[in-house]
C-alpha cells in the first residue's frame, strides 16, 4: 500500500496488482468525511477496484507497461459538500 499525497510519484512493476491511497484527511474538516471517490486512469493501467473510507480513498491498480508513466486521478465529493480531484503518477518498470 502507499499513500499518495500531492504531486507524488509511484513505482509499479506492470505484473504487479497494489493498492495507493489518496489521504484527505488534512483537507476536511472536523466533522466532513468523503461520501463518494471516483478514479480515472491514462489508458493503458487498470484501475482494478476502489473502495470510500471515512477520510481515504482507496485504489487497486493493474497492468501497465514498462518505461511508461501514466496518471491516476481521485476525484472526490465530501459529505460537506466539497468537489476536488488530485492527480498521481504512477511510474511503471520491471523491479
Amino acid at each position: 500500500m502507499a499513500c499518495i499525497g500531492p504531486a507524488e510519484t509511484w513505482v509499479k512493476d506492470p505484473e504487479a496488482t497494489l493498492d495507493y491511497i489518496w489521504d484527505w484527511s488534512d483537507y476536511l474538516g472536523a466533522l466532513d468525511q468523503l461520501v463518494t471517490a471516483d478514479f480515472s486512469a491514462t489508458p493503458g493501467l487498470d484501475i482494478v477496484s476502489s473502495v470510500v473510507h471515512e477520510t481515504e480513498a482507496e485504489v487497486w491498480l493493474g497492468g501497465g507497461t514498462d518505461g511508461n508513466a501514466y496518471d491516476v486521478t481521485c476525484h472526490i465529493e465530501t459529505l460537506g459538500g466539497r468537489r476536488d480531484e488530485r492527480t498521481a503518477r504512477i511510474q511503471c518498470q520491471h523491479r
